[in-house]
C-alpha cells in the first residue's frame, strides 16, 4: 500500500465532508428545506403599519388604497393574489416588487421599505401577525412559503 490507510471511517468521513461542500453549491430545489410557512406569523403587526404607510406614498396610485388595482394592475389582495403565490417564497415576492416597483423608479426604495410592503401585503390577506419582524436578508425570506396550510401549532 501507498498513503495513509484510511479504513471504512475514513472514507464515510470523506463522502460526508465532500457532499457538505457540493450541497452549498446545489441549486435551492436540492437543498435540505427548513421552509416556514406565511401561516406561521413571519411578520409584526408595527412592521405590517409602516409598510402601509411605504405603500400609501409609492404604490397606492396605481394598486389603489385598497389594494384593488386596476386594468391591468393586478390586485394585491384577496385569492388572485394569494394563488398566484402558491408554492412560491415571500423572498420572490420581495425580488419581484423591489426590481420592478415604483414603475417609474424600481429598487428605489431601502430594502427594509420593501419589505416592510410586503409585510402589509401579509396582512391584507389574512396571514397572521407574529412576534418577530420579516427579515430583510433575501435568503431568509427565501425560506418563507406561501401555502394553502393553515396557522401552524407551535
Amino acid at each position: 500500500m501507498t498513503g495513509p490507510y484510511l479504513g471504512s471511517w475514513g472514507r464515510i468521513l470523506g463522502t460526508l465532508a465532500g457532499l457538505l461542500a457540493l450541497s452549498a453549491f446545489a441549486p435551492p430545489a436540492l437543498r435540505v428545506s427548513s421552509d416556514r410557512s406565511v401561516w406561521s406569523g413571519v411578520y409584526t403587526k408595527t412592521q405590517a403599519e409602516r409598510g402601509r404607510e411605504t405603500f400609501e406614498a409609492s404604490c397606492a396610485t396605481c394598486h389603489k388604497p385598497d389594494l384593488s388595482g386596476r386594468g391591468p394592475i393586478p390586485a394585491l389582495r384577496g385569492e388572485s393574489f394569494t394563488e398566484a403565490r402558491q408554492g412560491k417564497t415571500v423572498g420572490d415576492l420581495f425580488e419581484f416588487i423591489q426590481s420592478t416597483m415604483p414603475p417609474s423608479r424600481p429598487g428605489s426604495l431601502t430594502p427594509e421599505a420593501y419589505v416592510e410592503v410586503v409585510a402589509y401585503l401579509l396582512s391584507e390577506n389574512a396571514f397572521p401577525p407574529g412576534n418577530g419582524d420579516l427579515p430583510s436578508h433575501e435568503d431568509a425570506l427565501h425560506g418563507i412559503v406561501f401555502d394553502q396550510g393553515v396557522a401552524d401549532s407551535d
